[in-house]
């Protein structure tokens, strides 16, 4: 029966034959099952795009800005390569068999194309900068140049013929240009740096060479070479050039043979070596000449001949010998 609307329906009374149960007041706790939650899916590893290979410096646009080309860059690649101690100890001809085997093996890996002509140029050119005076070089074997100017490493002049011209060689930077004067220097036993920063000095051919760096040389390091000439010009041939009156050549062949005092003078250039190397012809070939210099130059004819040359301090003022040094 349906309770009245507000009033409450008592429980019921339990059967007579069935035992009393002490009711709880609330019914147990369950523990709530605790349920690990699912495992979070495992990060995909970040994968970063692939660095692209630079490009060869011959195809690259900065090597095209700089003007480089591909047997300029296959040069510097074997030069950064090959071990100036084992260079050292090679032959010319051991050198240039090695520095070739290295040009085609870093053309092959740059898939660069040299013919035999490119190959031989820029074998020279190693060649060149590892035994000798690198771009120079090729200047100093030609006849018709007299001198040789080096103003920093993108203005090489030459003169030829009593005029001067600017020519198309080029060193890498002017450190290329102190290299080549740390290697004339070292030839002679000089050195040159900020703490020196001036050479006199002569090539092995007798040639003279200047050097000035900087800081003393402000727009870069400058060389300038005196080319010692092979040829030898007597009284004779400046009269025939035009150099020279027969008079003038007559009167110092018997000032030689008079065995009198003679001062020749001028500016660089003017040909005072030349003249004193033909007046030599005169002097007897049974006497003994000797030569005081700064910078030996002089080629005397004679057989008995002492060549002097002055010396300058070194790092610590000491050692040097001057040309009254040398008189005494």
């Amino acid at each position: 029966m349906t309770p009245p609307f507000g009033r409450r329906a008592s429980p019921p009374t339990p059967p007579a034959d069935l035992p009393a149960v002490a009711a709880d007041p609330q019914p147990a706790a369950v523990a709530p099952e605790v349920v690990a939650p699912p495992p979070a899916p495992a990060a995909a590893p970040i994968r970063l795009p692939p660095v692209p290979e630079p490009e060869a410096p011959w195809i690259g646009i900065d090597a095209q800005r700089e003007g480089r080309h591909p047997p300029e860059v296959i040069r510097d690649l074997v030069l950064a390569k090959l071990d100036p101690v084992a260079a050292a100890r090679c032959t010319d001809i051991e050198l240039e068999r090695m520095l070739e085997r290295m040009i085609v093996t870093a053309a092959d890996q740059h898939s660069v194309l040299l013919n035999s002509d490119e190959q031989h140029v820029i074998t020279r050119d190693l060649v060149n900068d590892i035994m000798g005076l690198g771009p120079l070089e090729r200047l100093l074997h030609q006849e018709d140049i007299t001198d040789i100017l080096v103003n920093g490493a993108g203005h090489v002049y030459v003169e030829r013929h009593g005029k001067l011209e600017l020519t198309e060689i080029r060193f890498r930077s002017d450190a290329h240009v102190v290299h080549i004067a740390h290697r004339i220097a070292a030839s002679v036993g000089r050195h040159v740096d900020v703490s020196s920063p001036m050479l006199d000095a002569r090539l092995a051919d007798g040639s003279r060479v200047n050097v000035i760096v900087p800081p003393v040389s402000i727009d870069g390091p400058c060389i300038s070479i005196r080319k010692f000439s092979h040829a030898f010009i007597g009284l004779e041939d400046m009269v025939k050039l035009d150099s020279l009156s027969p008079q003038l050549a007559r009167f110092l062949d018997i000032v030689c043979h008079c065995r009198l005092n003679i001062v020749i003078s001028g500016g660089t250039g003017s040909g005072k070596t030349t003249l004193l190397g033909a007046m030599s012809r005169f002097i007897d070939a049974s006497e003994r000449t000797i030569t005081i210099e700064d910078s030996a130059e002089l080629r005397l004819q004679q057989p008995h001949v002492i060549r002097l040359e002055t010396r300058p301090p070194s790092l610590q003022g000491e050692g040097e010998i001057t040309q009254r040094d040398l008189l005494r």
